[in-house]
């Protein structure tokens, strides 16, 4: 904190206080008025709007770096003209700066900042366009952030990203040692993840880049600074044609003022429900919901995969949706996975082995011959809606003359050196390649009245992103990553623009591309492949994205089990969407009775997963047996929350003291145990001390805190 000594008739006049006034929030301790020849000790806490009016007012000192030519910069100054500045004060506090320049290379720079006050956030993207008839210069070694923070005692909080992280946690004190963080895959989640918790001094910054493409992050301390650096489709090294644009990536900030990880934690929640998240298109929250899926695939193969569709009809789903309404279930999404279209011969795919002969997007008529129009009529009748899985990135290497007639499709459209022999990454930087997929979706989507768009992406693109840009010549480097991230962006963007009910699902091999922008757009229903057999790495990936990302979806059964319904795999599966994975023709009685039992508490949970989240016991690994689990969701306005816990299978610990935070030491409270249905009324003093929970191995509780009024 930086403290600074002013004379009383100066606080006076700056904080405009009388006898009875008082200063805003974000000044404190301020000494009572003595005469005007004495000094007051004014604590001023910097905010993030101080930073964001610096960068609006003085654009040299915007922490944005790269070269043109051979000329380095570090900000917008003296080289740039800003010829155009643009303000918006949305409805909802936020302010929007666009500041557009030209160089006197030819290039025109856009900057576009806004600002959270509510939130203490801001951030920024860069924009360079070449709207000359020549090539530009070549543009370089471009960071979207390149600054310092200064403060003791760094520390460095996140968590890593899908796949090879399985999103556990890290704390590195960097005094001791630097960091770096790199996405090479051109998948930004893939065992890495670009949000980060840098704590300094008394508080410290939450931040994150948004870039569905390559990145890199460094932190480095030094002397009391810590320098970071992040940079978007990395080693970017080439000239722009005419008529072309490219960006960095979105570069974000949440500033809080107390070193405090759980305040921190829900800080960045804050800003992130409240202004970065998808919403329902009346601009409200975005709903939790429940998603279910029949699988005919289990009595034909044996078991539950992700390529869950396969083996579906009309017939089949009809069947399973309504075995599920005669038992009572109720959900939100019909989920409807790969398989559903056909070879690009027309033929039927007929096993989970070729699920991936993708890219013709139409529907199979043998299986759906009155489309999946009476589905969707059975959907709406219970006002269910319908969810659909495409992977529109890949593509069948057509070498089909009439598929090609038929359609249009071009094989120059396939990006050269990415994917097999048999499937092909399309090439969206081509804006003819994007405005044939484009068409294909939205046939699908109109024709079947799909509702929830599930986009997934099996690949690495960067290995083809980076041998295109090589065959185009010199100076090319990271041109195609950067044109095929702006139109990935754009369709899904258009794709919402023409169906303005449609909602996204972001789906990467699991939640290998769930980067800020990208989340923007889309929330991840599926966030990991890996968890459909572990209940432990179930557990282990929530306590920890519940902090980053509020809302995602979480399986609810086991792949190998689909006839089981487990209270212990419900309530692990307690998330913005709980999938309902089940074979629902021959669940038993029990089954069905504990089905709705965890149903029936999980719409009072849902209530709560927007609210402060704190959690309760140390992280542990995805696979630790013995170690517990818990969480708490606590909600300030109505002073209420929910509390779960878990005893993992291995644990030979038969009991856990669980420590209740958010609650007042003095105020007494309600504690309503699920199992037993009792309440007991302890003091809140009482929660903070700890709560003792006894449960059997692989056992789970639940509880819920409320206030005495």
């Amino acid at each position: 904190m930086n403290k600074k000594i002013i004379s009383t008739a100066l606080a006076l006049g700056i904080f405009g206080l009388t006898a009875c006034g008082g200063a805003p929030s974000e000044y404190k301790n301020i000494a009572p008025a003595l005469d005007s020849e004495s000094t007051i000790e004014v604590e001023i806490i910097p905010t993030a709007l101080d930073d964001y009016n610096e960068y609006v007012t003085d654009p040299s000192t915007i922490p944005v770096s790269f070269a043109i030519g051979d000329r380095g910069y570090h900000g917008f100054g003296k080289d740039f003209d800003l010829y155009r500045r643009v303000r918006h004060e949305k409805y909802n506090g936020k302010i929007e700066d666009t500041l557009y320049f030209k160089h006197d290379s030819g290039l025109d720079i856009t900057v576009y900042l806004a600002a959270y006050p509510s939130c203490n956030a801001y951030e920024w993207t860069v924009y360079f366009e070449n709207n000359t008839s020549r090539n530009s210069e070549v543009l370089r070694d471009i960071a979207v952030v390149e600054t310092k923070f200064d403060g003791d005692s760094p520390r460095l909080k996140g968590i890593y990203g899908d796949v090879s992280g399985n999103y556990a946690s890290y704390d590195f004190d960097l005094t001791e040692e630097n960091v770096t963080f790199s996405s090479t895959s051109g998948r930004p989640t893939d065992g890495v993840f670009p949000y980060y918790n840098l704590e300094l001094d008394d508080g410290g910054y939450m931040m994150a880049v948004g870039w569905p493409g390559t990145w890199q992050a460094d932190f480095v301390y030094a002397d009391g600074v810590t320098s970071y650096k992040a940079q978007s489709d990395t080693g970017f090294e080439s000239y722009l044609k005419p008529g072309e644009t490219v960006r960095t990536a979105l570069a974000a900030f949440v500033r809080y003022d107390e070193r405090d990880e759980d305040k921190a934690t829900n800080a960045w929640r804050k800003w992130y429900i409240e202004y970065n998240m998808p919403t329902e298109r009346d601009g409200s929250t975005l709903k939790p919901i429940k998603t279910l899926a029949t699988f005919n695939d289990y009595s034909v193969a044996g078991n539950i995969g992700h390529d869950i569709s396969v083996y579906e009809t009309t017939e089949s789903m009809i069947t399973g949706l309504n075995n599920a309404y005669s038992q009572g279930v109720e959900f939100d999404y019909f989920w409807v996975d790969a398989g559903w279209y056909t070879n690009v011969d027309g033929s039927s795919i007929l096993s989970h082995s070729n699920w991936r002969t993708i890219g013709t997007w139409e529907l199979d008529p043998a299986k759906f011959p009155n489309t999946l129009s009476p589905v969707d009529d059975l959907l709406e009748s219970h006002g269910d809606k319908f969810l659909l899985w495409f992977e529109p990135e890949w593509n069948l290497l057509h070498n089909n003359v009439l598929f090609e007639q038929k359609t249009g499709f071009k094989t120059e459209w396939f990006l050269s050196g990415g994917g097999s022999s048999s499937i092909q990454l399309l090439n969206l930087a081509n804006d003819d390649c994007y405005d044939w997929l484009m068409n294909r979706l939205c046939g699908v989507i109109r024709q079947n009245g799909v509702e929830y768009f599930r986009d997934d992406f099996n690949n690495d693109p960067a290995p083809a992103w980076a041998y295109n840009d090589f065959l185009q010549g010199k100076n090319r480097k990271g041109i195609t990553e950067n044109l095929y991230v702006q139109n990935h962006l754009r369709m899904w963007r258009e794709l919402k623009e023409t169906f303005p009910e449609l909602l996204i699902d972001s789906c990467s091999s699991g939640g290998r591309r769930n980067d800020l922008e990208t989340m923007r757009l889309a929330v991840p229903l599926h966030r990991t492949d890996m968890d459909y057999n572990s209940p432990n790495m179930r557990l282990s990936m929530s306590s920890n994205l519940f902090k980053w990302l509020p809302y995602f979806g979480s399986p609810a059964f086991l792949s190998n089990n689909p006839d089981t319904v487990s209270e212990y795999l419900m309530r692990a599966a307690y998330s913005c969407d709980i999938k309902l994975t089940f074979a629902w023709s021959s669940m038993s009685a029990q089954a069905y009775k504990v089905l709705h039992k965890c149903l029936a508490e999980y719409d009072i949970v849902k209530t709560y997963l927007y609210s402060d989240y704190y959690n309760l016991l140390p992280p542990v690994s995805v696979e630790e047996s013995d170690a517990w689990s818990g969480w708490e969701f606590y909600d300030t306005e109505c002073e209420s929350g929910i509390v779960q816990i878990f005893r993992r299978n291995g644990s030979t610990e038969s009991s856990k003291t669980v420590k209740i935070k958010g609650v007042d030491a003095v105020a007494m409270y309600e504690l309503y145990d699920f199992d037993t249905n009792t309440t007991t009324v302890v003091s809140g003093e009482e929660l903070i001390s700890g709560i003792t929970v006894e449960l059997e191995r692989e056992g789970s509780a639940l509880y819920k805190i409320t206030k005495k009024s």
